[in-house]
């Protein structure tokens, strides 16, 4: 499980900064969160092959959030992708790409299946390799976060177990597949050489906010936690009046929810250096970066 950061900025891009976008890797199956503005062009250059993606999460219809999307689409579409594509996101975006293409006469080649998010929290998505939830967030317009959890098989199979019964691969994938198998006149059940699986891994992402006690409980040991960090806090009346958070804000919210590891992102183009954001964050909560472009997190 990693994540991958392909943008950072907050609505104004500056310099290598780019509006938000995020690439989240599980089990080799790639999903998008956001797609600002140029996002095609990052995953060029992160030699990411487009068609594989699995699912897209647009967290809210502010344009540094999806302008990205028609441009992603119409390439999938050129690539000839044929498979179902699954865009989780607000009411009204399917609208937006309908007119666009409408407009453009523009044909996608490819089913697209669109899940639309309400202010609730919820399950939106599942597959055989997460389970996603949705985060109520408090912005200028309805605007969800968002929780993956990794899926593990419910059983964990032994090293030692394996060791003792002189299993190979192929009797091991029977058994798992079977429940039982026959070796040696012996019967061996997949209980007696595994365990309960309690492995859990999770990332959050919590774009776009105002700092608040509402969505902290979804958040709880989180492993991995992106929060939108937008302003440093002298510049706290100017997040309030915009609906965001500071980076000490951020970090209030991984010290209450018990996070493993915080990342800040989505920083304003004002800050010309992002030390002071990181070193306000980590003064609060130790385990803090800076989510820069470029930069991949496995967890």
């Amino acid at each position: 499980m990693k994540l991958t950061i392909l943008g950072s900025s907050s609505a104004t891009p500056y310099l290598d900064r780019h509006p938000s976008s995020q690439l989240l890797t599980v089990n080799d199956h790639i999903y998008l969160i956001d797609c600002g503005e140029g996002t095609l062009f990052r995953l060029n250059g992160f030699g990411v092959k487009k068609n594989k993606i699995k699912a897209i999460f647009i967290s809210h219809l502010h344009g540094d959030h999806y302008y990205g999307l028609i441009g992603l689409l119409t390439t999938m579409s050129m690539h000839e992708k044929t498979d179902e594509l699954t865009i989780i996101c607000p009411p009204g975006l399917k609208d937006i790409i309908d007119l666009q293409c409408k407009i453009s006469k523009t044909i996608i080649r490819f089913p697209i299946r669109f899940i639309e998010t309400s202010m609730v929290h919820q399950t939106i998505f599942l597959d055989a390799n997460i389970h996603v939830k949705t985060i109520p967030l408090i912005h200028k317009i309805d605007t969800c976060g968002f929780i993956f959890h990794k899926l593990f098989p419910k059983r964990k199979i032994r090293k030692d177990k394996i060791e003792e019964h002189g299993l190979s691969p192929l009797e091991i994938a029977d058994l798992v597949k079977n429940n039982t198998i026959v070796k040696d006149n012996q019967i061996i059940s997949l209980d007696t050489i595994s365990e309960e699986n309690t492995s859990k891994k999770s990332f959050a992402y919590c774009t776009d906010t105002r700092f608040d006690d509402s969505y902290i409980n979804y958040l709880y040991e989180v492993d991995l936690l992106y929060h939108e960090s937008t302003f440093l806090q002298k510049d706290l009346t100017r997040a309030i009046e915009t609906k965001h958070s500071t980076a000490a804000e951020a970090a209030h919210v991984a010290l209450k929810a018990n996070a493993k590891k915080l990342l800040i992102g989505h920083f304003s183009a004002r800050y010309l250096d992002l030390q002071p954001l990181l070193s306000e964050a980590s003064a609060i909560f130790s385990n803090t970066d800076l989510a820069i472009e470029g930069l991949t997190f496995e967890f």
